[in-house]
């Protein structure tokens, strides 16, 4: 007899492999431990600061010729007396 749904086959071997993932995903954190979570944690805070500043740079970098065109000039110099401020601080 055929099986009423044929997606069912395909359902179960996902299911088997996302069990699979899950058992060396567990076996992964153990062996990190605390401390490897600890440096995890700060490199990726580190690189969000990092990439944020990049941003912010390139952003003020971006809008610095703008502020010579008549309609844009009051945003611009908002934006870039706000940046301004914020490195201030």
């Amino acid at each position: 007899m055929s099986d009423p749904d044929p997606l069912l086959p395909a359902i179960e071997r996902l299911s088997s492999q996302i069990e699979r993932l899950n058992t060396l995903l567990e076996k992964q954190n153990r062996r990190l431990g605390w401390q490897g979570s600890l440096r995890a944690g700060l490199l990726i805070g580190l690189g969000s600061v990092v990439g944020a500043t990049v941003l912010v740079s390139l952003l003020a970098l971006f809008l610095r010729p703008f502020a010579n065109v008549e309609f844009f000039r009051p945003y611009v110099e908002q934006t870039l007396k706000d940046l301004d401020r914020d490195r201030e601080r």
